[in-house]
């Protein structure tokens, strides 16, 4: 179905509006956590106490470049990323926003499972395009489909 001009350009106007009512803001809140699963007690209970989830960088974030600077000071030393949250990710404000994952790493003095997740969280009328998740899926050498 073809659309008039005329509601083409409504779209664009209100989508222009849109992004102009949320300039001056950050594009991102980027987080990561850590997820600490505590060893069990005795080595023959399979019952473990609830993951424990601490907060380890935080920033508001106003570009892709800025993100990606992000990524390389805070996320990539952290542990090898394994994963985005879904098969297909999109990083969306408006809708659905993936996050990635590490691998489940051991502390072997503690015997607790620990593992990180990394959150982009952008904010309304932000999205990234697939090659931008792709240029952060090169970076922290996890593969996407």
């Amino acid at each position: 179905m073809k659309r008039l001009a005329s509601e083409v350009l409504r779209d664009l106007q209100i989508r222009v509006a849109r992004l102009e009512k949320s300039a001056g803001k950050p594009m991102f809140h980027a987080v990561v956590y850590q997820e600490t699963y505590p060893a069990p007690e005795d080595e023959y209970e399979d019952y473990a106490p609830e993951a424990q989830s601490e907060l380890v960088a935080e920033e508001k974030i106003d570009s892709f470049e800025e993100l990606l600077e992000f990524i390389d000071r805070e996320v990539h030393p952290l542990a090898t990323w394994l994963e985005w949250s879904s098969s297909h990710p999109e990083v969306n404000g408006s809708r659905h926003s993936d996050w990635i994952s590490s691998e489940m790493e051991t502390d072997y003095r503690t015997g607790d499972r620990i593992q990180y997740s990394f959150h982009m969280n952008p904010y309304r009328g932000v999205e990234l395009t697939k090659d931008q998740l792709k240029d952060i899926s090169t970076y922290l050498h996890i593969r996407m489909r």
